[in-house]
């Protein structure tokens, strides 16, 4: 009879309910999916110019060239610091790209953009005066 019938345009009404509820909820994923990526890449966008402009702070000073036996060290014209520690192996650290950029210092104390500084590593080595003769090969590290 008509509680059937009333139960039967129920379920339907519960049915489409439940339709509309999960086109809903795909809707508002996607759009926090959208707006997620949109700041994500414009968050990647931002960080990358700032790496951009680190890297080229680090080209200003710093070089790198072999030691007697092949092995590559990085000079700091500014500091006249030396390190087997490439300064630019980092710069997918956004801390580090900071640090960089801001010449604050690190954990250690040290600021980012000077190197080691624990020592001349080329006089450890045994090569010399860390800066190159003229007559060496230089390889500016972008």
């Amino acid at each position: 009879g008509s509680s059937a019938v009333f139960y039967s345009k129920s379920l339907n009404k519960l049915a489409n309910f439940h339709k509309v509820k999960h086109r809903l909820e795909a809707r508002n994923e996607k759009v926090l999916a959208e707006k997620t990526a949109k700041k994500d890449a414009e968050t990647s966008a931002a960080f990358e110019k700032r790496r951009a402009r680190a890297e080229r702070v680090l080209s200003e000073s710093w070089a790198k060239y072999p030691d007697q036996e092949g092995y590559d060290y990085y000079y700091n014209s500014k500091t006249q610091e030396s390190t087997y520690d490439d300064p630019f192996a980092a710069l997918n650290d956004p801390t580090y790209v900071d640090q960089v950029l801001m010449g604050l210092p690190d954990d250690a104390g040290t600021v980012a953009v000077g190197g080691d500084q624990s020592g001349d590593v080329a006089a450890q080595a045994g090569i010399g005066a860390a800066q190159p003769q003229t007559d060496e090969r230089v390889e500016a590290v972008r």
